[in-house]
């Protein structure tokens, strides 16, 4: 059957050493002290995201399996309160302390100081529509970041925390978090990792 498991490598290659089973898709805190992580049931075919110290010790869940269709790349705030993740469909269950997107956050036509335009929509996804939430380090608060409809997000924080861009099939975006709006910087995306540095 499927397996996953996360692993800790020496930088020269050798001395692997086993930190979570059942586990993937992990982020460290900007603290190097703790690890997000989600743990998918290949029979049930659902997936909730956990927290866990860096070498796995005192893991727990804060969404639960049947919390959305699917979720993946967590990643932690810039301050460590919360984790940040991509999650498909609307939540399949009450959640709590869950605040909505805005309509601004739904559709933002804008100018940026970069003279990039924006309107935030989609006609067409080559899979699920996903959006990005934000859920509380103990588990009791979310908050929808994005009603977009995005194809397979790839987030990342700025490093203050007040924009998350995030990369799919169709362009490079940020939402900013204290205007509560998402801008298209990029048309034409793609598929795989980012990182904001």
């Amino acid at each position: 059957g499927q397996h996953d498991e996360i692993d800790r490598v020496d930088v020269n290659g050798g001395n692997v050493i086993k930190v979570l089973d059942d586990a993937r898709d992990p982020n460290i805190s900007s603290d190097g002290k703790k690890l997000a992580f989600f743990r998918f049931d290949y029979t049930t075919y659902l997936g909730g995201l956990w927290i866990a110290d860096i070498d796995g010790k005192n893991a727990r869940q804060i969404v639960e399996n049947d919390s959305f269709i699917a979720i993946s790349n967590p990643r932690w705030s810039p301050d460590q309160q919360s984790v940040l993740f991509a999650a498909s469909g609307a939540p399949r269950k009450k959640l709590p302390g869950a605040i909505s997107a805005t309509t601004r956050e739904k559709l933002a036509p804008c100018y940026l100081d970069l003279f990039a335009t924006c309107l935030i929509t989609r006609a067409f996804a080559h899979g699920l529509p996903w959006d990005l939430w934000l859920v509380s380090a103990d588990g009791k608060k979310f908050e929808k970041v994005t009603d977009v409809g995005a194809d397979s997000p790839q987030p990342a924080w700025s490093r203050d925390g007040k924009q998350i861009a995030f990369f799919d099939s169709t362009g490079i975006y940020v939402a900013d978090r204290e205007k509560k709006l998402v801008f298209e910087i990029i048309k034409g995306g793609g598929y795989g990792g980012f990182d904001w540095r």
